[in-house]
């Protein structure tokens, strides 16, 4: 496993401009991507500038067309790419360098696993009034590290609102911070889904880092099609992902036996758009923006 290669993209934007990029990342737009992570303290970093490192694997011969062509698709004209290879060792350590210990929300925070029993997680808890619920996460090469708007504000809602007891469904689980975040708030059961297979394990192995016994939780490697998914019933569906995923799967998502759908990946301007596809069969109760992004908290209507 240690000498597993991959391809190393660089890519070098306008930091104004990064949180256009991260969130379609982080919901597996690039399909092939088996992770990133955004350089945030590295010496000679323009302050103007952000740069990322997206990993592909060994021998995809389209892994820098894949990024050129969703950053053209979004309208950026201004980027730098380079390629090159990288062990998995290397990669592991480096992306270590840029993940701090991050507050979500009035009672959640991240704590990456290898801050944890550091002096850095104590000065951070101190950040904290009283209920301090620590998410430990170890991202790996999957997403969803909590730092972006659409991760935010879902933890934030959930927070804010009562799981106890409830059957939640996480689609497009990434790191699993959403099944996680329901669990520790009193859900009974999580039902996560992923199309990669090293978000399917970094959930897995995230949820028992904290402590989540396995009878709660199960971690499936698909997507909405997945038979298990459409089986089952949900009191809550979380749904961190992108609009065209929405449009692709909207007939088996109103189809599932949930009577209630919190979106966030969906941009403000889209919002209209989004509603004349759902807004038949759901009555928007609830509605967070965030640096362009929208949360929809949906109940199905009752005909």
């Amino acid at each position: 496993m240690k000498d597993e290669v991959f391809i190393e993209v660089i890519l070098d934007i306008p930091r104004e401009r990064s949180l256009e990029v991260t969130p379609l990342l982080d919901n597996g737009i690039l399909e092939k991507m088996t992770g990133y992570f955004e350089v945030l303290y590295e010496e000679g970093l323009r302050s103007d500038r952000s740069v990322m490192k997206l990993y592909f694997p060994a021998g995809y011969a389209m892994a820098r067309w894949d990024l050129e062509s969703l950053l053209l698709s979004i309208g950026f004209d201004d980027y730098v790419i380079a390629e090159s290879s990288v062990n998995r060792q290397n990669y592991m350590e480096a992306y270590k360098e840029h993940y701090e210990p991050l507050r979500l929300s009035e009672h959640f925070g991240v704590v990456p696993n290898w801050h944890r029993g550091t002096p850095k997680e104590s000065e951070f808890i101190a950040q904290f009034s009283d209920g301090f619920i620590p998410l430990y996460l170890d991202p790996g090469l999957a997403f969803g590290t909590g730092r972006h708007a659409t991760t935010q504000m879902m933890v934030q809602f959930i927070d804010a609102h009562c799981f106890e007891g409830k059957t939640v469904l996480d689609a497009g689980c990434g790191s699993g911070i959403l099944a996680l975040a329901a669990l520790k708030k009193g859900a009974k059961y999580a039902t996560g889904f992923d199309i990669d297979g090293n978000a399917v394990n970094a959930s897995r192995e995230n949820l028992l880092e904290n402590g989540i016994a396995p009878d709660r939780f199960e971690i499936l490697e698909g997507g909405w099609d997945l038979p298990q998914i459409q089986s089952r019933r949900y009191d809550v569906i979380l749904a961190n992902i992108t609009m065209n995923i929405f449009v692709e799967y909207r007939r088996i998502i109103d189809g599932l036996n949930c009577g209630r759908l919190v979106v966030s990946g969906v941009l403000e301007e889209a919002r209209d758009a989004f509603m004349r596809l759902f807004g038949e069969s759901w009555i928007c109760h609830e509605q967070k923006t965030d640096d362009g992004w929208i949360l929809l908290d949906l109940h199905r209507q009752e005909h």
